[in-house]
């Protein structure tokens, strides 16, 4: 066998070697990168010449269509509107759920009140909620809690420090 690593790939690649050879060539490949990494490129340019020198096909008149309903791929008579409205009522729903969130209807729900937010007769939201908190830089109860046991950094609490008068 050649010594030449190009020279070998490609012979390799066009398939211009006996049984023996083509073993031995493998064999070698698995153990050295640099040949295998001649014969993938060899590879990939003998691929690359081949797909431009290819002159391309035209089917005869009606071959693609009997090919098509053959395969099964015929074209649908009935637009798929389905799909469309779909996608736009899971983004309504999605957008409609997130108001609720960031107006604090859901964080009512979720606290247990049992009441809908309607009829409920609760107070308004205190300002310790985590929207409200953040503007105003204090970090409530729940949120302090799970920073400590994720050891993330502090935080102010939303009980105000006094001031030192100087």
């Amino acid at each position: 066998m050649n010594f030449d690593p190009y020279d070998s790939a490609a012979w390799r690649t066009f398939d211009l070697l006996d049984a023996e050879e083509a073993a031995a060539f493998d064999d070698a490949m698995r153990h050295d990168p640099v040949l295998q990494s001649a014969y993938f490129e060899m590879d990939r340019l003998a691929a690359a010449i081949a797909t431009t020198l290819t002159a391309p096909i035209e089917p005869k008149p009606g071959q693609l269509e009997r090919l098509q309903s053959r395969l099964g791929l015929q074209a649908s008579k009935h637009p798929h509107y389905w799909l469309t409205l779909s996608g736009w009522s899971a983004a309504a729903v999605l957008g409609v759920l997130l108001a609720l969130h960031l107006t604090g209807i859901i964080d009512q729900w979720d606290s247990g009140s049992g009441a809908s937010p309607a009829v409920s007769t609760a107070a308004p939201r205190s300002a310790a909620t985590p929207a409200t908190a953040a503007r105003a830089g204090c970090v409530p109860a729940r949120l302090r809690a799970a920073r400590a046991s994720r050891r993330i950094g502090g935080g102010r609490s939303c009980i105000p420090r006094r001031r030192r008068r100087r």
